[in-house]
């Protein structure tokens, strides 16, 4: 026996394939497993290992704000100066180290670091590896 056609409803009941094209995908490493895993958990913000590293890194860019903030202060400056700095240091650090992950999990490094997301990643640690160097420098952050 023939059933009549039914009629489907695209917001209800109808599973439409969704396809989902990832730009960065193209330059997933294709060599090591560690780098693959090290790609899916920076790069892939829809996995849960993804998810809890964009929330941490949003977490630890906004105390980085709000330290360099009080550092601009004068009174918490001068009270609490020395534990601003250390935070900002292991801030700068952990950021440092992030760059450095990003750079080696995909295949083409370069490209990463010339791009858009790459130059506001390494401008952002810049600073305080200059402050290093110049002590004055230190003063206008």
């Amino acid at each position: 026996m023939l059933r009549p056609p039914q009629k489907r409803h695209p917001g209800r009941d109808a599973r439409l394939p969704v396809i989902k094209i990832s730009l960065q995908r193209r330059h997933a490493p294709s060599q090591a497993p560690w780098r693959r895993r090290l790609y899916i958990i920076i790069f892939e913000a829809e996995t849960p290992a993804g998810r809890k590293f964009d929330i941490a890194l949003l977490i630890l860019i906004v105390l980085s704000i709000i330290v360099v903030s009080l550092e601009s202060v004068a009174d918490v400056e001068s009270s609490s100066g020395h534990i601003l700095l250390v935070i900002e240091w292991l801030l700068t650090l952990i950021f440092t180290a992030e760059y450095v992950l990003r750079l080696l999990c995909v295949d083409k490094p370069l490209r990463y670091a010339t791009s858009t997301f790459g130059l506001v990643d390494l401008l952002s640690i810049v600073p305080t590896y200059l402050s290093l160097f110049f002590q004055d420098l230190s003063r206008c952050w």
